[in-house]
């Protein structure tokens, strides 16, 4: 009897393939920073092999030339810095700005994190008077923004979807707020990054972006109510 072992397919979950504006202003940061220390770096290590070999004591008895200061070096390695720095600064800003400015029109969802899952809350009331919520799986429409207010009943936990923002904690009795938009439909895979017991590891979620029609489509079918999408800030079709 032959014996096949089911392989998991290959979860891209890396924060470098943005799907989204925020995730894209995030590495518009990462890479000018990326680069700089690349730069920098290997400026430093080559200086620091160069001068060991280049100035070594070749004899016991000889005593390597003495230097005492150099202005031009001096005043060179205090101004590149310094302006490295604030452009690094001014970047960082002008990117956090946009990551922080949740748009009016978003879609308001509650994220409650608890030992060990995400749960979703849409803010509507399904058929049966009670409020729609997923636990997992968080469904989305492409194209809108997404406005989260995320929080926990039992530990600390962290909220984090590489491919899609930057990463949020999520504290008792505190509720933070980040944003998001996806560009294009798909699955998207988060996690929690917080160690918060033995199930951390299956403390994960999935973001299904949906088309604004198979998005409307699919909260007509979980609420009962055709109409739902309106009740949804930014939520829906265009």
């Amino acid at each position: 009897m032959t014996v096949v072992a089911s392989i998991p397919a290959f979860v891209d979950m890396s924060p470098l393939h943005p799907a989204g504006p925020v995730a894209n202003h995030i590495n518009d940061v990462f890479w000018p920073l990326f680069w700089v220390s690349v730069v920098v770096t290997t400026a430093v290590s080559l200086t620091i092999l160069y001068s060991a070999v280049r100035f070594r004591r070749k004899a016991d008895d000889e005593e390597p030339v003495q230097t005492h200061g150099n202005n031009k070096l001096e005043l060179g390695w205090t101004v590149v810095p310094f302006l490295i720095l604030i452009s690094l600064f001014i970047l960082t800003a002008a990117n956090m700005r946009v990551i922080a400015s949740t748009p009016s029109n978003s879609m308001q969802v509650k994220v409650t994190g608890e030992r060990f899952a995400w749960v979703f809350d849409y803010g509507v009331k399904k058929s049966n008077g009670k409020e729609l919520t997923t636990v997992k799986d968080f469904y989305v429409p492409v194209g809108k923004p997404v406005a989260l207010q995320v929080v926990s009943i039992d530990v600390n936990h962290s909220l984090f979807m590489p491919n899609i923002d930057g990463q949020i904690n999520a504290i008792p009795g505190q509720t933070n707020h980040i944003w998001f938009q996806i560009d294009r439909p798909g699955d998207y895979t988060g996690q929690c990054t917080e160690l918060c017991g033995d199930g951390h590891w299956v403390m994960d979620l999935t973001v299904h972006a949906m088309s604004p029609s198979d998005f409307d489509a699919w909260l007509a079918k979980q609420t009962g109510n055709s109409s739902a999408s309106a009740a949804l800030s930014g939520a829906g079709g265009q």
